[in-house]
């Protein structure tokens, strides 16, 4: 089974914090396509994307998952958040979140 996915990133500063917005945002890549279920666990493991926007349980189609926050300019305190979003079923989404250790 292929899977398609969107990956997207958000950035913040300590200035954008305290108006409650992102500095920067956007997309990675619009489009990225994965041979397998295998594949995309690889990519979602080997770039630290262990959290999901829905816990314990995963019902909706549209949870996506994220990385930790991670600094990117120690000089302006610029923190960023990657995100991949999977089209997929919440059921898929789920099976995904195991595999993960996530749920």
């Amino acid at each position: 089974m292929q899977f398609t996915a969107s990956i997207t990133y958000y950035e913040t500063t300590p200035e954008s914090v305290e108006v409650g917005d992102f500095s920067d945002s956007g997309f990675i890549e619009k489009e990225r396509k994965f041979d397998d279920l295998r594949e995309l666990i690889d990519y979602m493991e080997m770039n630290g994307y262990m959290y999901a926007s829905e816990y314990p349980t995963i019902t909706s189609d549209d949870c996506w998952f994220y990385t930790n926050s991670f600094v990117t300019d120690y000089g302006t305190g610029t923190e960023r958040v990657e995100n991949i979003h999977i089209k997929t079923s919440a059921r898929n989404k789920n099976r995904i979140a195991k595999l993960l250790n996530i749920i």
